[in-house]
């Protein structure tokens, strides 16, 4: 997201004055809008399916997932195999 998307309290000396914009903002219609004119160039990048088993992996609580190391992590992302994750009835992700 560009830096014209969001407002950065960094950019305020103090409460009060992150405030007072906001209260600018919403009194200003076409100032407020202006924070999401970046969405219509904005590009929707499809990611790799490997990036989707490693969100997975890096957040779903699975305390049945075999643990395994490779000699060289090129090996992992070359195997050319993708797994579907889905949810049970008691909320556990389970691979497929």
């Amino acid at each position: 997201m560009p830096s014209s998307g969001y407002i950065d309290v960094r950019n305020f000396t103090s409460p009060r004055e992150l405030a007072t914009y906001l209260d600018y903002l919403d009194r200003n219609t076409t100032a407020y809008l202006e924070y999401f004119q970046w969405r219509q160039y904005a590009l929707h990048i499809k990611l790799p399916k490997y990036m989707c088993e490693l969100c997975l992996k890096l957040f779903v609580d699975d305390k049945d997932h075999k643990q395994q190391s490779l000699e060289h992590i090129n090996d992992y992302w070359n195997r050319k195999q993708c797994h579907r994750y889905d949810k049970n009835q008691n909320g556990i992700w389970t691979m497929k």
